[in-house]
């Protein structure tokens, strides 16, 4: 649960950070992460307060054990939505995708491939500035 929720994520944003430093970089992985978690949270929270209000078991007296039911019809419903879902993509090729894009040397392959795009187009505009300006001069 920790790798799935914090640290694999984590690692995606820390790559993806428009940061300088390790701990700018860091910093925004974590505050995206808590803005996650807040939202579920929230989602969660309104998702138990419908089901009061829809239940109406507050009159009942036995509120505890219909939420517990409930709590556990929707992680069983949530467990075969996940198996289906791996099934469909092959329960291998998920997690291989999940490493292969986890993976830093890949990463920094692209960052630098976009790094060279971008110093290509700066030098073209670079020498498209120096020719406009040449022209203004004449």
């Amino acid at each position: 649960m920790f790798l799935n929720y914090l640290a694999l994520p984590s690692m995606e944003l820390l790559l993806r950070s428009g940061g300088f430093g390790f701990l700018a970089k860091l910093r925004d992985s974590l505050v995206a992460i808590a803005k996650l978690i807040a939202k579920v949270v929230v989602v969660s929270l309104v998702g138990t307060l419908l089901f009061c209000a829809i239940e109406d078991a507050w009159n009942d007296g036995d509120f505890l054990g219909q939420l517990e039911s409930a709590a556990i019809a929707l992680s069983n419903t949530m467990g075969l939505v996940q198996i289906t879902w791996l099934l469909g993509f092959g329960l291998v090729a998920l997690p291989r995708g999940v490493w292969q894009q986890a993976n830093l040397e890949r990463a920094l392959i692209r960052c630098r491939r976009g790094a060279l795009a971008e110093y290509r187009a700066r030098d073209d505009a670079k020498t498209q500035l120096g020719m406009a300006l040449d022209d203004c001069y004449r």
